[in-house]
């Protein structure tokens, strides 16, 4: 499977449940006292979106990112500007979770994420996934699509097992140094 093709399906999920989640949190607060829709299936939805969003830009980073803007200087800014991207969506993630599902400050922080995460997806998918998919070759795309699909598949696993395992996981600041 294309990882560009994975790529784009899940920047298709991540829209999806920032509307879900919309739609949660509308339900929820209800008119008047009366809410249709319980708190937890906020918290739910946002529990799943906010996990969706870190195992996807790990993901991105480490399937990805090198082979997309290569190694050399010449694309540094590029790969800087997308670690950064991740880095403002992590960092909007790991503040919500901080804060009471549904309060004003949890919606802020919820709002910066979804800032991030429009301006890194409309960034990726016309900068460097469109150049990766016309110059990669097709075998290229594909086995980084398998190890797209193991890698998420086993930080799936590993979440299943103990579901604080993505909050765990290292800062993506960190990846910064590895350039």
């Amino acid at each position: 499977m294309d990882v560009t093709d994975l790529i784009v399906a899940e920047h298709a999920r991540i829209g999806r449940l920032f509307g879900a989640l919309d739609d949660a949190a509308r339900l929820a607060a209800g008119p008047g006292s009366t809410a249709s829709c319980p708190q937890w299936a906020v918290k739910t939805v946002w529990t799943r979106l906010g996990e969706l969003l870190d195992l996807h830009a790990e993901a991105e980073y480490e399937i990805c990112f090198f082979e997309m803007f290569g190694r050399d200087t010449d694309r540094a800014s590029d790969l800087e500007n997308a670690v950064a991207g991740l880095n403002d969506i992590h960092d909007a993630v790991a503040e919500a979770r901080l804060l009471t599902v549904g309060s004003q400050a949890w919606s802020r922080a919820v709002d910066a994420a979804r800032r991030a995460t429009g301006r890194h997806i409309a960034q990726f998918e016309t900068g460097a996934l469109t150049d990766f998919r016309r110059q990669a070759a097709q075998r290229l795309r594909d086995d980084l699509g398998r190890q797209w699909m193991a890698f998420t598949a086993a930080l799936r696993r590993d979440l299943a097992a103990d579901h604080e395992s993505v909050r765990q996981l290292p800062s993506l600041r960190s990846w910064q140094r590895l350039w």
